[in-house]
């Protein structure tokens, strides 16, 4: 006798009693009756309840040394009862994950990658076996799981719940006459699976109506795509045969194309600000610190899901601190999204395009975010624009011309980072991936004339890209001075630029240009009215590289008194001096007092400039002082 939790006995012996007493009844209806092994049929059902507990206790994902228990580090999530992409803007009726064990309907749990869905099915599974019936409705008893991505291949629905039960069946092929044409029979042969010799599809649904069962499959999407038919259909109609039990189904959002005909549709909502709290708080003594150095990340967004916020607070719990570089993140997320989460769980999704691999389909979706973002200008796209920019780059990927929506739609299957919503729009799961992608592809590609267009409408990926590039200081200081793109420069989008760029944490390396380029930026910068972007460009001088290559710039320049008491310094490129760079260096610049001031006392034995006349100094407080 397997050995059960205390609390799984008078399920077991429930159910063996239901079970038992319904196969005698329809075995002694039968001309040829045998015996009922109850012993076996004792131990199959003990053993199905002992793994269902098992399976419902904990959740590990790959980096975990130890799993992390149901009850104690998860939450119950909102699930809405309208699928994402057929919500009206004013819909919000929401429903509680026991209301999903508490009427008689069958339902169907959508989410995305990592939303929560296994996890929540556990949850009820934790519900069924611990808490009490709170209501007339509440009738079911029994949980039976069935994990659809180990249903063996030749197995149907009906043969895996019998192997649960411990039943023995058989096949048998069987001729009927059809109908007859003139003088010839048409003869059907049709394979059966029967229960001592009853049919399967009659027996399972009655075992299961007088049990009380509730039947959990957890993963339609990760069947494989040439069983999903025949498995939809026994779905349906094992559904219509329910009466006192009922079935609940997950998939992914992206995998539910057909309806379940019968089904109720739910689909887990994004985590609220006061579940990312209640869940930091089961995971974290010091979840304050935590949530308030996530709120001044651009990674911040990705939290609305349960298995990257848990990736971020597992990061911190394990370092005590998050990355000070958020493009570690960024490239975490789309590596776990694209292979690794599948990989961990050993599903297999495979692709109908040859060679469109995880790091093909991260290529893809970088050139796929930048015609988005800068050429169609679009965050949220329809299917049409997804089709123009799809015509623009498949010959790269050696992908077909005429395949663009099927495309689209592995990707939002596979990976959950495309996600469609109401009205046939599609839009990136999160912004800040978004803008990832666009700043991987830009930083792999030469950057294009019109960057001046970049510039001005929406700087984020640019700010990115800066902190992807080996060498930042250059990247950015390229971005700001080739083609004279410094006049694309306004406000607005500098101090956009400039904040990001610190937000994102680039190791910037003492770079001559870039000095150049921060010069030249306080000179186009340097009236009163733009007080705003002087702070923060000199905010931005306080990063780590930063002061020396203003520094290190200054022998390019011929300093002056200024005579516009603007409280800057005047600076002006010297003449007859050799440019070893491909861009033109520009012709005036300007350095606030506060940063000269700085430049002499931080960094005074390095630092040497030139007087008007030619020659050079040292940078010493009287120097300073004579120019301010």
């Amino acid at each position: 006798m397997i050995e059960t939790s205390p609390f799984l006995k008078p399920l077991s012996d429930l159910a063996l009693k239901v079970f038992t007493q319904y196969l005698k009844n329809r075995i002694e209806s039968t001309k040829h009756p045998k015996k009922i092994d109850t012993a076996t049929l004792e131990e199959g059902i003990q053993r199905h309840l002992q793994d269902v507990e098992r399976w419902s206790r904990n959740f590990q994902f790959l980096e975990m040394s130890a799993p992390s228990t149901i009850d104690e580090t998860t939450i119950k999530l909102d699930l809405h009862t309208e699928p994402r992409k057929f919500r009206g803007s004013h819909t919000t009726k929401h429903k509680k994950e026991e209301d999903l064990v508490s009427d008689l309907e069958n339902y169907v749990l959508l989410g995305e990658p990592g939303s929560g869905k296994t996890t929540t099915l556990k949850r009820l599974v934790r519900y069924l076996f611990t808490s009490s019936p709170h209501s007339e409705a509440d009738i079911y008893q029994v949980p039976l799981v069935i994990r659809l991505r180990e249903l063996q291949p030749g197995k149907t629905l009906y043969m895996a719940l019998a192997d649960i039960f411990g039943l023995e069946y058989e096949q048998v092929v069987r001729e009927y006459v059809k109908q007859r044409q003139k003088a010839t029979d048409i003869v059907v042969t049709v394979i059966q699976t029967l229960i001592q010799g009853n049919r399967i599809e009659y027996i399972i649904p009655h075992l299961l109506n007088k049990s009380g069962a509730v039947l959990i499959l957890d993963g339609l999407d990760e069947v494989h795509v040439d069983i999903v038919p025949s498995l939809r259909n026994e779905i349906i109609e094992l559904g219509r045969q329910l009466e006192g039990a009922k079935i609940i189904v997950s998939s992914r959002t992206g995998d539910y194309t057909v309806q379940l005909e019968g089904f109720h549709v739910l689909e887990i909502c994004p985590l609220s600000k006061r579940q990312i709290k209640l869940i930091a708080q089961k995971w974290l003594s010091n979840s304050e610190t935590f949530l308030s150095s996530l709120e001044n990340l651009p990674y911040r967004d990705l939290t609305d899901r349960p298995l990257l916020l848990t990736q971020l607070l597992f990061i911190y719990k394990r370092y005590g601190y998050l990355p000070e570089q958020p493009s570690s993140i960024y490239k975490r997320v789309i590596r776990l999204l694209l292979e690794e989460w599948d990989a961990q769980r050993e599903i297999i999704r495979t692709s109908k395009y040859s060679q469109f691999d995880p790091e093909r389909k991260s290529d893809f979706l970088a050139a796929l975010s930048y015609h988005l973002t800068y050429v169609l200008r679009e965050k949220r796209f329809s299917e049409d624009s997804l089709v123009s920019a799809y015509l623009r780059i498949h010959s790269s990927f050696n992908l077909p011309k005429d395949e663009a929506r099927q495309v689209a739609r592995e990707i939002q299957t596979h990976t959950g980072i495309i996600v469609l919503g109401p009205h046939d729009i599609y839009e990136f799961s999160h912004l800040s991936i978004q803008e990832y992608l666009c700043a991987n592809y830009l930083l792999r590609a030469p950057l294009p004339p019109k960057v001046t267009d970049y510039i001005q409408s929406y700087c984020a990926p640019l700010a990115v890209a800066v902190a992807l590039s080996s060498r930042p200081g250059e990247w950015l200081s390229n971005l700001i001075l080739s083609r004279n793109n410094i006049t694309a420069f306004n406000d607005a989008c500098t101090i956009s630029l400039i904040s990001r760029i610190s937000m994102e944490q680039p190791f910037f390396e003492q770079s001559e240009l870039l000095g150049l380029a921060l010069i030249a930026m306080f000179d186009k910068f340097r009236h009163p009215k733009y007080i705003n972007v002087q702070r923060k460009l000199l905010e931005f001088c306080e990063l780590r590289g930063i002061l020396g290559s203003v520094g290190s710039a200054l022998r390019w320049f011929g300093l002056t008194r200024s005579s516009k008491a603007d409280g800057f310094v005047d600076a002006k490129l010297r003449r007859n001096l050799i440019n070893p760079y491909t861009i033109e260096l520009p012709k005036n610049g300007a350095i606030p007092v506060d940063l000269l001031i700085r430049l002499q006392t931080t960094l005074r034995p390095q630092i040497t400039w030139w007087r008007p006349d030619g020659t050079e100094r040292l940078l010493d407080a009287n120097a300073v002082k004579g120019l301010t």
